[in-house]
């Protein structure tokens, strides 16, 4: 029995620090199975939510004539408007997004990749909107311009 303990002993050195490894390693690849699995989640969610589908028809309209009418006037004027609430509450559903892309909580690369195109593309188009509440409120938004720079930069350095 004690030259067992001492052969234990002897390869404890090896084997304590090979396990924690291990792990550890495991520890990571659930985490981003975890992020993985909610990034897919909110993606899912809103191909299924209704509000957000109907705010994103809204905003299509409020988009073909933003040159008859500018969008910032619903951030000023007319904020309580079906339209301006429609313009909130797509926004709203990307900075939710977005603050869980820049804290970790959804995996970047599989939102990059599937939501990348409408993201930086109502962003673009919102940007006098947002501009015109950041004067009331300047930290509105702020993850949404964040993720939105890194993924402009992301784009600019695949080409």
């Amino acid at each position: 029995m004690y030259e067992f303990l001492l052969k234990v002993a002897a390869i404890a050195p090896i084997t304590i620090p090979l396990a924690a490894l291990v792990a550890l390693y495991g520890i990571k690849v659930q985490k981003k199975e975890k992020r993985l699995e909610k990034s897919l989640s909110f993606s899912h969610g809103l191909s299924e939510n209704k509000l957000f589908q109907d705010s994103f028809k809204t905003l299509s309209v409020l988009l073909d004539n933003r040159l008859d009418k500018p969008l910032s006037e619903y951030a000023t004027k007319e904020m309580s408007t079906d339209e301006a609430n429609a313009i909130r509450s797509v926004l709203n559903e990307l900075e939710r997004m977005a603050a869980g892309v820049r804290y970790n909580i959804y995996d970047e690369e599989f939102l990059f990749s599937s939501l990348s195109t409408l993201v930086l593309n109502v962003h673009l188009h919102l940007k006098p909107y947002i501009k015109e509440v950041k004067k009331r409120n300047p930290f509105l938004y702020e993850n949404l311009d964040y993720i939105c720079l890194s993924w402009k930069i992301k784009r600019l350095n695949k080409k």
